[in-house]
This record gives C-alpha cells, structure tokens and sequence, in this order.
C-alpha cells in the first residue's frame, strides 16, 4: 500500500535555513515545495534531492509570482490539501536609520513582513482541508533592537504581531501558527553584509569591516591600504590611513567625539562588545562624512 508524502512549502529554500529544512524533511519522505527565486537555485536542490521535491518559483516582492506558485502547489496536490507552510525567506538591510535610504526600509518591509503574509494568504486556502500549521521564522532581533538593524527588527516586530494576529484568527479552523526565533546561524545571509560599503557621496575609497562571526578584531580597514580606519568600540576615527591624506570625517555614531571624529593615535584592535557592533565604517571621502552598507536582496 502507497502513503501519500505529507506535504509543506518552504519559502527562502535556495540556501541556509531554508534549504536545509528543504532537504531534511525531503529525507524523512516528505514532498516539499521548495521556494526559489532564481532557477539555478531550483537546478542546485534538483541535483540533491529525491523526485519528490518540487521547486517553485517564489519572489515575495512579486505578488503575481505568489499566485503562480500557489496554483503550481495546488495541482501537484490534487486536491489533498497541504500539510505546513514555513515562511522563512529573508533579507537583513543594515544601516543607521538616519542615513537609511527609504527604498531600501520599503525592500525590507517588503519582503520580510508584507511578503510573508502575502505567501499565508495564497496558501491559507490549501491549509484548510488538512488543518495544515503555518511556521514563521523570525528572529531574536524580533524582540530586542540592536543598532544598525532596526529595519530588520521592524520587519520581524511587525511578524510577530502578524503571527499572534494569525493564530487568533485561524485558531477555529484548527490551523496552528508557530514562531521560531533563531539564534545566531551560520548562513549566506549572515555576514554577507560586512563586504564593501559604499559611500554615501559615491566616493571611489570603501572600507571593509570584519567578519565578526570568525573573531576578527574589529577594526574597519580601507580596501585600498588595509589600514585601520575605525574602532567601533572606542570614539571616533583613526587617521593612520596613508589612503586618507586628508580629514577622516566622524563616524554616524560617534559624531563629534574627540573633535572632529579624529582619534589622535592608532586605536588598537580588540574584540567587539557584541556582534554587529563593527558594522559601521567610515567614510574617508574628506568630509562627506555620509556612508551606507551594501543591500542586495540576501535570502536565508
């Protein structure tokens, strides 16, 4: 006698969390839908993974690409309904929220809290027939702000309060909602925003912060000369950077210390006081004094 696979979507399913949840429930004979953006990430869980799976495509920016996978899960499943939802797709847009691009607050609403319910909604009605559970991932940083990741917070804030909202709501049709807050989890998405920043002035030298997660000292150092420019974890700026022949301009958060952001002497490298706390890097474009980090669209 044939078992029908229980079923589940998975969304941020190309790498980290989501691709790992992907591939372990597909070994203990689950069918997963796995959402992708691109489709070489759908060729990549091919090669690993039984027949069973089945990659969709899956942008939460695109509600039109919601929809389509919606309909592609409901006639693999023909009419059996679905067993789980998780809704783990992501993206962490780092930066002070004084300096913070609006468009880019917009991207990270946009995908970590409106796209999210967006998914729920197109899956909701093939939850229904198997009293299926939804599980969203969210974050410590969903109950505490860390600076330079308040964007970040807002969005999972805001998913939490979308999954107490749910579970209130779909509690009568026997649908479970569950958040998961991750600690600290080695995956593409973290960490990939300490590459290059880019200046706010478009100036042509970009420091480098660390990589915390690998206990680096955190120090910024110029891409160019690699000397260190910034110490997070005292005031202001060092001005031993041969790249910066003139005036280093004071770091977002410690404007105006000793000076003009200047510290007088090298800082020596020390551990920082906790993660993130090296993610501000400084700007040697004499005077802009602006910076922004990178923000591509990370997923899990």
């Amino acid at each position: 006698m044939t078992t029908t696979p229980r079923t589940v979507v998975i969304s941020g399913a190309a790498r980290g969390i989501g691709r790992a949840a992907a591939l372990h429930l597909d070994q203990l004979g689950w069918q997963v839908f796995a959402g992708v953006r691109q489709p070489d990430h759908a060729a990549a869980l091919r090669a690993v993974a039984s027949p069973r799976m089945v990659p969709v495509q899956c942008d939460l920016t695109d509600y039109a690409s919601l929809h389509h996978a919606a309909a592609v899960v409901a006639q693999h499943l023909d009419g059996r309904g679905l067993d789980g939802l998780i809704n783990n797709a992501g993206i962490v847009i780092p930066g002070p929220l004084e300096y913070l691009p609006l468009d880019d607050l917009h991207t990270q609403l946009a995908v970590g809290l409106v796209g999210q319910l967006a998914l729920t909604q197109q899956m909701l009605p093939l939850l229904r027939p198997r009293r299926g559970r939804i599980i969203n991932i969210s974050s410590g940083s969903g109950r505490l702000v860390r600076p330079l990741l308040a964007a970040y917070s807002a969005a999972k804030f805001g998913l939490e309060a979308l999954s107490d909202g749910l579970r209130l709501e779909l509690a009568p049709s026997g649908i479970r909602v569950i958040v998961i807050q991750p600690g600290a989890t080695a995956t593409p998405r973290v960490g990939r925003h300490h590459r290059t920043a880019r200046c706010g002035a478009g100036c042509a030298a970009r420091s480098r912060p660390p990589h915390l997660w690998r206990g680096a000292a955190s120090v910024a150092r110029c891409a160019d000369c690699h000397g260190a420019l910034y110490h997070p974890t005292r005031t202001g700026c060092c001005n031993n950077c041969p790249c910066a022949a003139n005036a280093v301009p004071a770091c977002p958060l410690h404007r105006g210390a000793r000076g003009a952001g200047r510290c007088p002497a090298v800082v020596p490298a020390r551990p920082p006081a906790r993660p993130f706390d090296a993610d501000v890097a400084c700007c040697t474009n004499r005077g802009a004094g602006r910076w922004f980090p990178p923000a591509p669209a990370y997923e899990r």
